[in-house]
C-alpha cells in the first residue's frame, strides 16, 4: 500500500460546501424574492415559509418552459424560513445550502432579506 501526501498538515482549507450557491438561489430585487426551483416533470409546486404562515396551499409557483418553477413574492426583511411541496412532498430548497432543521427529521431552508 502507498500513501502519498499532497501537502503540510497544517493547510487550513476556508471554502465551506455551504457557502454555494445553486443557479436557482432566491434571488432579490425591488420587486421582492423570486423563489425558483428546477424540476420539469412535477405537477404541481407550492412554497410554503415564515413570510406566509407555511401555509402551503397559499403560494402555487409557475412553471416555464425550462422546467424551472418560480414565484416572486413580497418577504419583509430579515431572517426567513421556507420549503417547497414538490407533488405532495416537503423539500428544502436544493440550490439554497443554507438550512436548518425543521423539528420533524427534515430541514428549513434559510434566506436574510436585505
Amino acid at each position: 500500500m502507498l500513501l502519498v501526501s499532497c501537502g503540510s498538515s497544517n493547510m487550513k482549507n476556508n471554502f465551506h460546501v455551504t457557502d454555494v450557491q445553486g443557479k436557482n438561489y432566491p434571488a432579490q430585487s425591488d420587486d421582492g424574492v423570486t423563489f425558483r426551483l428546477y424540476a420539469p416533470d412535477a405537477v404541481l409546486v407550492t412554497i410554503a415559509g415564515t413570510f406566509n404562515g407555511w401555509n402551503s396551499d397559499s403560494t402555487e409557483l409557475k412553471k416555464s418552459d425550462d422546467g424551472i418553477w418560480s414565484v416572486t413574492l413580497k418577504v419583509k426583511k430579515g431572517k426567513q424560513y421556507y420549503k417547497y411541496l414538490l407533488d405532495g412532498y416537503w423539500i428544502a430548497d436544493p440550490d439554497n445550502p443554507d438550512t436548518t432543521d425543521d423539528g420533524f427529521g427534515g430541514l428549513n431552508s434559510v434566506i436574510q432579506v436585505k
